[in-house]
């Protein structure tokens, strides 16, 4: 089995995708299964032989995002000679389009997986006209594919409402060895004076389109309430960090990028919830009952939903940080 993937991040780059991609090599590499990766070029340090970047600039909406400029010649080349039975697409962008266009040429089967829903974020650039073209766009690309990989039951039912009817569900793991209930510590609560208090987190690229503005105007609201008793901890980084600093109280804690033991020690804080809003669910909100909860997971994007739904989602939000407050984790 020889699979070629295309994408638009990459290591040095962090994200959900780029993390996804390392876990793909590993278990190509374990299983024998030949594999060349497609990316852009983020810097001057060689590349191994499994992976191709090319010349890439950062996409003005989205500088975390990286426009490629992918040389057809040379990705012809490595087709004719690596000889894929698969092309991957992870990307529906520039990258996506040269995958696409490859597997076509050369009769290749290809499958797409559906990360981001890109259309919904127009809005928050001021092109929010855009947004229905922007679905269209998206839906004929993964329609271009014989199957497009979902992370949960939620995104998939998104992707066959936008008219994509092949799908498939890719879910996502957690790494039970790094991010272990048998390491819980407080050493993050002491050095970050938080002591006797119910802490929130949010973990992820701090920027508007991760709803931001509702964590903010849900957590201030609880924040009136409750005073000090409270904490709120910020892990990223991103454009909207100077606005959440302005709009949020002063004991927030910003703790920047954080990765591997780093950010596992921030995971092990016993904590009331973590936040990770349509922003993302964290291997800690697994540990008050890890089978309910791993049964429940497939539910906690509609219920997410609801909240959007809602004319008052912060008041609803609110609302269910103030339960889990209520009901703290059990820190046994």
């Amino acid at each position: 089995m020889k699979i070629a993937l295309f994408t638009d991040t990459f290591f040095p780059q962090v994200n959900g995708v780029s993390n996804t991609i390392q876990r793909m090599m590993e278990y190509f590499r374990k299983e024998n299964i030949e594999y060349r990766i497609f990316t852009p070029k983020y810097d001057d340090e060689a590349a191994p032989e499994t992976v191709e970047q090319y010349y890439s600039m950062k996409f003005f909406l989205y500088p975390d995002c990286r426009f490629t400029f992918p040389n057809f010649f040379r990705i012809n080349k490595t087709f004719e000679d690596f000889k894929p039975d698969l092309v991957h697409n992870m990307t529906e962008f520039s990258m996506g389009l040269a995958g696409l266009h490859h597997a076509q040429k050369f009769s290749i089967p290809s499958v797409s997986t559906y990360t981001t829903n890109f259309a919904t974020y127009l809005k928050y650039y001021n092109l929010e006209p855009l947004e229905s073209l922007a679905e269209d766009y998206l839906a004929w690309f993964h329609n271009q594919n014989m199957m497009t990989f979902c992370a949960t039951a939620g995104t998939e039912k998104q992707v066959n409402a936008m008219g994509v009817p092949q799908t498939a569900r890719f879910s996502r793991g957690i790494d039970t060895k790094l991010f272990s209930p048998a390491k819980r510590s407080d050493d993050f609560r002491r050095a970050h004076g938080l002591d006797g208090k119910i802490v929130f987190s949010y973990v992820g690229r701090i920027s508007a389109e991760k709803g931001l503005d509702l964590l903010i105007d849900a957590y201030s609201k609880l924040y009136e309430r409750h005073g000090e008793k409270a904490a709120l901890v910020m892990t990223g980084d991103g454009p909207y960090l100077e606005e959440c600093k302005k709009r949020l109280p002063q004991d927030t804690v910003y703790t920047g990028f954080l990765k591997g033991e780093d950010l596992a020690a921030l995971m092990r804080l016993p904590i009331s919830l973590y936040a990770l809003l349509p922003l993302r669910l964290s291997a800690t909100s697994f540990w008050r009952r890890w089978p309910r909860a791993l049964r429940s997971w497939e539910r906690m994007p509609a219920a997410w939903e609801r909240i959007y739904d809602t004319a008052k989602p912060a008041s609803h939000l609110k609302a269910a940080i103030r339960r889990s407050s209520i009901r703290p984790c059990s820190r046994s």
